[in-house]
């Protein structure tokens, strides 16, 4: 059975392990990606080929240190998250435009 893609069902979640190179497959119009850093990291993304501009990715780092920052590599564009406080919570949301998420404005810390 095919799967049936946001907005129709539901998003995808997911919460990759950590790895000094992070890389996440996008099958979804949304997706939310939960990192927790305990190191700085790099997020690469490939995105599916059936997957269109105007798709919508949710990102919340976690950092467990105040340096550990999130790179943005492959297929994903825009400044670093950069977690100034330990333990807290950024998130960041973006926008498939030419095969590149764009950030839809800047990161705010949630909690």
């Amino acid at each position: 059975m095919d799967k049936v893609l946001w907005p129709f069902g539901k998003a995808d979640v997911l919460a990759p392990a950590y790895a000094a190179a992070i890389a996440v497959t996008i099958e979804n119009r949304m997706t939310i990606i939960n990192l927790t850093l305990t190191n700085p990291a790099t997020l690469n993304l490939t995105i599916d080929g059936e997957i269109e501009d105007g798709a919508l990715l949710q990102l919340n780092v976690t950092a467990q240190d105040v340096a550990d920052d999130l790179s943005l590599g492959t297929a994903i564009d825009g400044p670093n998250i950069v977690c100034a406080v330990a333990g807290k919570t950024k998130s960041q949301s973006f926008k498939l435009s030419n095969g590149v998420f764009r950030p839809d404005g800047a990161s705010v810390q949630i909690d």
